[in-house]
């Protein structure tokens, strides 16, 4: 009996941690407003580092062999 208890609570936080995690979601997206001004902020010789706390990360990079080139 204790065992099927003890794997029940261990289920329970797994379900309720991944629940937690997952319940983020994606932050909503910038208008293009926004997107414009933190881009008028960013100078030639901005770090990458600045440059991704300014903006953030990318949603997507465009690569030379993507359908349509870059």
């Amino acid at each position: 009996m204790r065992l099927v208890s003890s794997i029940t609570l261990t289920a329970f936080l797994l379900l309720f941690a991944s629940a937690a995690a997952f319940s983020q979601g994606i932050p909503p997206a910038r208008s293009r407003e926004e997107f414009a001004k933190a881009m008028a902020k960013i100078k030639e010789g901005t770090t990458k580092k600045r440059v991704l706390a300014i903006l953030g990360r990318p949603d997507d990079v465009r690569m030379q062999f993507d359908p349509g080139g870059t």
